[in-house]
């Protein structure tokens, strides 16, 4: 019976035709928290419940996390119509791993080896580094940065030509990766579509996630494998296309039916996920946004709490109030993990963390330097890989004299010379005779000679410990400083990731491999968020584009001000300023129950305090979904922004007890009026009015010479009269 279907019931119309049409190209345009990873799941079950054979379908995600989920549901949705499917059947994986898996089974129809290495963005910027040397160009960071910028675009399609002497730079990389018998990451998907028309006949249903985001190189990549049977249903939301930097556009999307033609369109447009007002403001919003399909996200949740605005002086202060809102929400028992502070910028987070501090809240900062990307961490990686391709130079160059045995820059330059036009493997061998530098070098090759041969026949936490113990690296526990003792912790913990993924490849019948772990490790996305510390409650702190994909019960988004949100950028265009407003709106979508929105009336910048105009975006807000809880008028004097009609709605309005200033004396106020403060940046004032208790009290002083301020408590300091 339908109705009790676990796979079909609870699916409102859209999502019930998206789930049952499954021949031929569909577009679902699923917008903000409208189910579409129900959709994608119980879409794969129906099918394979239908009959399909579960390996004959290719469902492809863009983070490791969301692949793990959707066939952890896969799974369970078909448990419970009581048909099991191993898991290593199905092929639900990113891009790069799908790209990987298929170049280590088949890649040698094209002349990719199966021990071929992967290379990091790191690897990639020290490969890069070492050809603009050799060809006498500037090569410091900002150059290398400028280089892999331009390679990357015309890589991915987003530049149509490169230029001298990009082109000649990239030519060398990538004759130095074949070399090296290496591939980085846009080379997995050069690669996989070079292969494409050699593993076609693998699927006969193929299901894209997050469509929006597909570049240039997996479209093509997409269409190629579709083209024998046209089953291809993509999954996305034009609205949150946002990633325009790395070359993802939603122009695909936007062209489905021309790209297949045939294609059904399902819209998926209510919303399950936030209240009324969130929507509707959200709503308002994107609809200034020209180049988009046509779609009503809508929600039949009640309207709940308006979306708060605030104009505060500066980002500390602007920090500190949403701090103290945190804390007013977690009293209310709102749990910590449900908080979350998007910028648009990383370098917005440190006035959060130092107020964090302050107040004692735990959080977590996502986009920070990541445990695979810990110098020491890199290092063991890089003796890893050598113990399966010794050809790798990245990786010779990385560890050759870590720890130190002697072999600086000179050793590097007479084994480069040994080696000629080969690898450096080939140049090490032959400098074992060399007298100066001949021992230190035996002793290196004998130790990845020994972990290749540990690394055939034992499994990988075996040739970890091997490498430590030689390297004698966890002799720092001898030391006493914080830095050693940090790196001794970090190596224990890559050794207990590796054990731990042996464990798991046993508990699923495989053997575990040191290439395997490899593998996992490399092709980790930065949008897979660190699952450390699981048990702590924790405030949130990221870049709203980090923020995609995720929900929180409150959210709070700061900095809403012209050149931050929207960014600024020097080839500004109205391309780049709907992108600017999609982040916005995805931005806004994140919320569930509570939306704040802030802006500081000046900001630091460059070591400079510069007075900030309110955000465009502001004014296509709805007015009647917004409370406004600035107390005073801006510097702006733009009467179409929210802050100045703040101003004026103040003005008007009764005030509450919660907004009113404190006027009166209280036991838990660190000031009253009239006491004398002093302030490190404005000098002596007087208490003017204290509004709220404690050191997150915000005090109104009249300075000398300057005016009044509203400053935290805790920035002030008590002057003897």
């Amino acid at each position: 019976m339908e109705a009790l279907d676990p796979i079909l019931s609870g699916l409102n119309p859209p999502q019930l035709e998206a789930v049952t049409t499954t021949e031929g190209p569909l577009l679902v345009v699923a917008g903000a928290g409208s189910g579409k990873t129900r959709v994608l799941t119980r879409r794969i079950a129906y099918m394979i419940r239908n009959g399909v054979q579960p390996w004959r379908i290719l469902a492809v995600t863009f983070t490791n996390k969301a692949a793990r989920e959707m066939g952890e549901r896969v799974g369970q949705l078909l448990e419970r119509v009581g048909v099991t499917v191993p898991v290593q059947s199905l092929w639900i994986s990113t891009f790069h791993s799908i790209a990987s898996r298929l170049l280590r089974r088949y890649g040698t129809e094209i002349g990719v080896p199966q021990n071929f290495t992967i290379y990091d963005a790191d690897d990639q910027k020290t490969l890069v580094k070492r050809i603009m040397k050799d060809m006498n160009l500037e090569n410091d960071a900002l150059h290398v940065r400028q280089a892999i910028h331009y390679i990357e675009a015309y890589r991915n399609g987003s530049l149509k030509a490169l230029y001298p002497p990009y082109d000649t730079i990239l030519e060398k990389y990538k004759s130095e990766l074949s070399a090296a018998q290496a591939v980085d990451f846009t080379g997995l998907l050069e690669k996989a579509l070079e292969l494409a028309p050699h593993v076609a006949h693998l699927w006969d249903y193929i299901l894209i996630d997050e469509f929006q985001d597909t570049n240039h190189l997996q479209f093509e990549f997409i269409h190629r494998l579709a083209r024998p049977h046209g089953n291809v249903c993509a999954v996305g939301d034009d609205d949150q296309s946002i990633y325009s930097w790395r070359g993802a556009t939603p122009r695909f999307l936007i062209e489905f039916e021309r790209q297949f033609s045939g294609a059904r369109e399902v819209r998926l447009e209510q919303n399950y996920r936030s209240t009324g007002n969130i929507i509707s403001a959200a709503g308002h919003l994107i609809l200034h946004n020209t180049t988009r399909r046509p779609k009503k996200i809508w929600t039949a949740a009640p309207s709940g709490e308006p979306i708060y605005f605030n104009a505060l002086d500066d980002e500390r202060q602007e920090a500190s109030w949403i701090v103290s809102r945190m804390l007013e929400h977690n009293a209310r028992g709102v749990s910590l993990d449900e908080m979350a502070v998007l910028y648009r910028i990383n370098a917005q987070s440190r006035p959060f963390e130092d107020s964090l501090r302050r107040e004692g809240i735990p959080y977590t900062v996502v986009g920070g330097t990541k445990f695979y990307e810990r110098a020491e961490i890199k290092d063991l990686i890089a003796y890893l890989r050598l113990a399966l391709n010794a050809r790798s130079d990245i990786d010779i160059l990385r560890v050759l004299n870590k720890p130190k045995r002697g072999l600086g820059q000179a050793a590097v330059r007479r084994i480069r010379e040994l080696a000629g036009e080969r690898s450096l493997w080939h140049g090490l061998h032959r400098a074992r005779d060399e007298r100066r530098i001949g021992p230190k070098i035996t002793e290196f090759v004998r130790l990845v000679e020994h972990a290749a041969a540990l690394a055939e026949k034992r499994p990988p936490e075996d040739v970890l410990g091997f490498i430590l113990e030689e390297t004698d690296w966890l002799g720092m526990r001898a030391s006493t400083d914080i830095e050693s003792i940090t790196r001794v912790e970090n190596m224990n913990e890559l050794l207990a990731a590796v054990t731990d993924y042996s464990d798991e490849e046993r508990s699923n019948g495989e053997e575990p491999t040191l290439q395997g772990f490899l593998e996992s490790i490399a092709l980790v996305s930065a949008e897979d968020l660190s699952e450390d510390d699981e048990d702590t409650e924790k405030v949130w702190l990221m870049t709203v584009h980090a923020a995609k994909g995720l929900e929180f019960d409150v959210v709070f988004l700061p900095g809403w001000e012209e050149k931050l949100v929207p960014m600024e950028r020097e080839d500004s265009t109205e391309d780049s300023l709907e992108e600017e407003r999609r982040l916005a709106y995805v931005a806004m979508t994140r919320a569930r129950r509570v939306l704040y929105i802030t802006r500081a009336r000046e900001r630091m910048v460059y070591g400079r305090t510069l007075r900030t105009s309110p955000s465009r975006f502001l004014k296509e807000l709805p007015r009647d979904r917004i409370k406004i809880l600035s107390r005073r008028k801006p510097v702006t004097h733009d009467p179409e922004t929210l802050a100045e009609v703040a101003s004026h709605a103040h003005r008007h309005r009764k005030k509450s007890v919660k907004s009113s200033s404190y006027k009166g004396s209280s036991s838990n106020s660190p000031f009253r009026p009239g006491d004398v403060v002093r302030h490190k940046k404005f000098g002596t004032g007087r208490v003017v009015s204290v509004d709220g208790s404690g050191d997150g009290a915000r005090v109104t002083v009249n300075f000398r010479g300057i005016g009044q301020k509203v400053i935290v408590a805790s920035y002030l300091m008590g002057v003897d009269r």
